[in-house]
Formats: structure tokens, C-alpha cells, sequence
């Protein structure tokens, strides 16, 4: 299996991920952790297995990613947060790596204004012959990850809305792709593309 379908449970939760950063970083024991999710919801949701969710998404990101840039997901600005959290969706989910590659990449090739709709259709037939598996997904999952992948774009600030789909222009900040490059360099095909 190449795919997993676990990005679906959530876009790049800028606000959610710098406060799972802080408290990753003090390396929590597996009770700490669960305390400070679902007893003290120290992410603000309603329910606990909304938290339980989100929180176990962003671990499984934290735990591909170099100590370094979590540090600066925890400590930075908002916009490079962001670029940083795009790397750590780009390492979790080869979904959203290989959209990048296969279908927003060749846009900006084409010099495409926006991303077609059926840009996705075409994506998914694509994958599917690399991963017969998600052939067995629900329909809604499917849509379900084409609209947080689109929104995870929208909050990288790859492209302007999800409803107009525009492409954006994007600019990687030198402290992400310096600390991306070093750490982490096969992501940078995926995210810059001047």
C-alpha cells in the first residue's frame, strides 16, 4: 500500500499544531500526552475524539519530521509555521506529495492560471493504478481528501481559495527551505517551484 487516507482528518491546523508542538517537545510520556488531549483539551474542541483525532494526525507528523523544525513550528511566526507544517503533511502523506508533483506542479509548468476540476478525477485514476487499494475507499473519502488537500493548499498559500482554485504565487521563506533542504531535501521538489 502506498496511500493511506489518514489526512483526512484534518488540513494543517496551524493553531492546533503550534500548542502539540510545545508539548511534543517536552518528549511527554503516552499518559502525559493523553491528559494534556483529551483531560485538559488543551486544543479547545468540543469533543474529546475530536481532539484524540487531530492530536494523533499531527504526532504521526511530528514523528517524521527533524526535531529542528518542530521547534520552529512551536516557536516561530505564523507563516513559516505553516510552511513547516506543509513539509511535515508532504512527509506523512504520499497523497498530498505526489499531488504536488503530479498535478499542481504541471500546472505551474503549463502556466496554468487555476487547477481544473477535473484535475482530481484524472489524479485519482492515476494513483489508483499505483495503489489498486484505494479503489476500495468510500466515496466520501475520496472527496473528503480532495477537499483537505485543496484546503491545505489554500492554507499554504498555494493557491488563493478552494473555490476558485487559483494558483498563487508562492514563495518558499529561506529559513524554511534552508532547514527543509537540510534536513529534509526531497520535500523541496514538492514545494518550490520558481
Amino acid at each position: 500500500m502506498i496511500y493511506n487516507a489518514e489526512i483526512s482528518a484534518g488540513a494543517l491546523m496551524l493553531v492546533e499544531s503550534k500548542q502539540l508542538a510545545r508539548l511534543y517537545l517536552t518528549q511527554p510520556t503516552p499518559e502525559r500526552w493523553r491528559e494534556a488531549i483529551e483531560v485538559e483539551n488543551i486544543l479547545q474542541k468540543k469533543t474529546p475524539a475530536t481532539s484524540k483525532r487531530q492530536a494523533a494526525l499531527v504526532k504521526k507528523r511530528f514523528q517524521l519530521m527533524n526535531i529542528e523544525l518542530i521547534e520552529q513550528i512551536a516557536n516561530s511566526d505564523n507563516e513559516l509555521a505553516t510552511q513547516l507544517l506543509f513539509a511535515g503533511a508532504l512527509l506523512h502523506s504520499q497523497l498530498l506529495y505526489d499531488y504536488m508533483i503530479k498535478v499542481y506542479a504541471q500546472h505551474i509548468k503549463r502556466l496554468e492560471k487555476t487547477i481544473y476540476r477535473y484535475a482530481w478525477e484524472n489524479f485519482w485514476e492515476e494513483s489508483a493504478l499505483l495503489d489498486p487499494s484505494i479503489n476500495q475507499w468510500s466515496t466520501a473519502t475520496k472527496t473528503k481528501l480532495s477537499q483537505v488537500i485543496l484546503r491545505i493548499l489554500s492554507q499554504a498559500k498555494y493557491i488563493e481559495t478552494t473555490k476558485n482554485m487559483e494558483i498563487a504565487p508562492f514563495h518558499l521563506r529561506p529559513e524554511a527551505l534552508s532547514v527543509i533542504r537540510l534536513h529534509h531535501p526531497h520535500l523541496i521538489a514538492a514545494m518550490e517551484f520558481n
